[in-house]
């Protein structure tokens, strides 16, 4: 976010995610997003014909998944976050996959996540979880 503009200097409430050259050929991208949204104490079970993301978040700010079960469908991914920024995941289970290739428990696209406990940092938050799939 945005915090001051001052001239052609921009101070932003987060530091960048990635490194910039000095040069760098920016473009403002406006991205409409949820923020501060999460979800909490559910279980989500599918089938052998459910294949996509049993939770997705896409743009999302601040949004957390807690104590959340997700078993069985087909998907190679349970759970998925797209360009988001400080998502938490956490005492969450994930298991029994009924895919026939891979199947990620999580899949994770232009994050920074990292699996470390506090301090809260500006990465997406992994902790605490369980990620099991069939033998």
């Amino acid at each position: 976010m945005v915090t001051a503009v001052s001239g052609n200097t921009l101070t932003l409430e987060d530091p960048l995610v990635w490194s910039y050259n000095l040069n760098p050929r920016l473009k403002a991208h406006v991205v409409r997003g949820m923020r501060w949204s999460g979800i909490e104490d559910l279980t989500v079970s599918g089938d052998a014909s459910y294949t996509g993301y049993m939770i997705s978040y896409w743009s999302s700010y601040a949004s957390w998944v807690k104590n959340v079960e997700l078993t069985g469908g087909k998907s190679n991914a349970m759970l998925s976050l797209y360009r988001s920024l400080r998502t938490e995941i956490r005492d969450s289970y994930l298991h029994d996959t009924l895919s026939t290739t891979d199947g990620y428990g999580i899949l994770t696209f232009l994050d920074r996540v990292a699996t470390a406990p506090e301090p809260r940092g500006l990465q997406s938050r992994i902790i605490f979880l369980k990620v099991c799939g069939t033998p």
